[in-house]
């Protein structure tokens, strides 16, 4: 259909291109693009003004990203003069916009850089503040929900501290030079990935395995409850270094040391295995900082984790700090060992560490370099050796239930649920003995009068009567349980 549409211009590299289209990929791409074009005098063409309306672009930017786009689909395909003509200038016919889009997704960390730098910037590949700002903008419109959308305070901070984030990375205010820009977006994987998400979310609508096609996700994360340690700016910063299934749902405060006491017995049971969490700790002096945990903590003896973790600062700047690749010293929690370090760490190596809280919740400590984190990463406290003030945790996936595999990985397995039967069985063989339990003789002699049994009998009664109690409190247990109970989710592990 679409080698059909390019006229008889059949040439290698648009043949292997188009393979690269499974059936529903061409399917979203076919009705994506008859909804942008239905409004147009030609139903086959598509102009800069027609994607400006549909991906909400300012025009500017919109049209470098039009111009861009009709490059790369043109190159892929080898049009011909002749049939250029039908495709160049103000307008695009859909095998070059779906060529186009295809080869903007697929595209690695490099090839993303490079396409920024051609929209973006001017052709060194420096980019104004100007052209930043507008950038950042339409990043932002397109991370916020729809009811946040309007609120224009929220977007200008979120603009500013991405703006206050890149140009950390260069030596001027007006303007970035290429390297700058490059050394940036190593480092911003929400803002280099922006355009290829942004036409696949558009373009590439491919049906789940229900059929429905899903909505836009969201990069900003929603809390459940207000924190006191984070905002918006924070969330929207540590959101393009969380996995897209930890944004679905508003996080859920796990531990607060402000309502919950600073106990560290406390703020342990509280968060182990409960699946991906940001943990947020101010100091004495005032600085913010945290860390992201992207699989449940369990408590060991040896490291754990995996690649996604990182650390971030919050107050006064805010910044991540994703892993160098160096170790896998990724997230440690333990509490009575005498030979090693008890409480909660991550990253750098015992008694040098990235990250420590002690087991009193009331020390910690930050080490910088940390050899598990970018080298770039400073002391994240106000100081190497600091006084807690106040911690949070948070959870990514409200509900989070660990599978067996998880336990089994973490050496604990799950209490199994006993049977009525068992249960029965059990409270009667710790009921009282009376003294015909032990005299079967005359325990059979008084059954053969018709009066035996009784005994056993009121035994099976208490424990009928007890385990109704018991479902009556665990009812009534449910029914008063806030988010911030103890018992919210509780599992019992061996």
């Amino acid at each position: 259909h679409f080698v059909g549409e390019m006229g008889n211009s059949k040439s290698k590299e648009e043949v292997a291109a188009l393979k690269s289209f499974d059936p529903d990929e061409i399917n979203a791409l076919k009705t994506d693009f008859a909804r942008v074009a239905a409004f147009k005098p030609d139903p086959n063409l598509i102009d800069p003004h027609s994607l400006e309306c549909e991906l909400a672009l300012g025009q500017q930017l919109c049209s470098r990203l039009f111009a861009r786009m009709l490059e790369i689909g043109q190159l892929k395909t080898s049009v011909s003069p002749k049939n250029q003509a039908a495709s160049s200038g103000s307008s695009m016919k859909l095998a070059t916009l779906a060529l186009a889009v295809k080869t903007i997704c697929s595209s690695n960390r490099d090839d993303q850089i490079e396409f920024f730098l051609s929209v973006v910037g001017d052709e060194d590949g420096n980019v104004s503040s100007e052209r930043l700002r507008d950038f950042f903008a339409a990043l932002i419109q397109h991370a916020l929900p729809n009811d946040r959308r309007d609120d224009m305070d929220l977007r200008d901070r979120l603009v500013q501290v991405s703006m206050d984030r890149a140009f950390a990375h260069g030596d001027s205010s007006s303007s970035m030079h290429r390297a700058a820009v490059e050394e940036w977006l190593q480092t911003d994987p929400e803002a280099r990935a922006f355009f290829s998400n942004l036409l696949q979310a558009h373009f590439l609508r491919v049906p789940n395995e229900e059929g429905i096609i899903e909505e836009v996700k969201h990069k900003i994360p929603m809390l459940g409850r207000r924190s006191k340690l984070l905002r918006d700016e924070h969330l929207w910063v540590i959101s393009g270094f969380i996995n897209d299934n930890c944004l679905r749902r508003p996080w859920k405060r796990l531990y607060c040391s402000v309502r919950h006491g600073q106990s560290f017995s406390r703020f342990m049971s509280r968060m182990i295995f409960k699946g991906p969490t940001v943990m947020v700790i101010k100091d004495k002096a005032g600085c913010i900082f945290g860390a992201h945990a992207p699989l449940s903590w369990h408590k060991d003896n040896k490291f754990y984790g995996d690649a996604h973790t990182f650390l971030f600062t919050a107050a006064p700047k805010t910044e991540v700090y994703p892993v160098s690749g160096h170790n896998q010293n990724y997230m440690w929690l333990s509490t009575g060992l005498t030979s090693c370090s008890n409480g909660c760490g991550m990253g750098g190596q015992k008694d040098y560490w990235g990250l420590f809280l002690d087991s009193a919740l009331e020390h910690g400590v930050c080490r910088a370099p940390c050899s598990t984190f970018a080298a770039s990463m400073p002391c994240l406290a106000s100081s190497p050796e600091f006084q807690i003030d106040q911690v949070e945790v948070w959870g990514c996936i409200p509900g989070y239930q660990p599978d067996e595999r998880e336990l089994e990985a973490a050496g604990v397995k799950r209490k199994q649920a006993k049977t009525f039967e068992e249960y029965q069985a059990k409270q009667s063989s710790k009921g009282a003995k009376s003294s015909l339990d032990s005299n079967l003789e005359a325990r059979a002699i008084m059954q053969a009068a018709g009066i035996g049994g009784q005994s056993e009998d009121i035994r099976m009664a208490d424990a009928a009567m007890e385990t109704q109690r018991k479902a009556t409190r665990v009812m009534a247990g449910e029914a008063s349980e806030s988010e911030d109970s103890s018992a919210d989710e509780t599992v019992e592990y061996d």
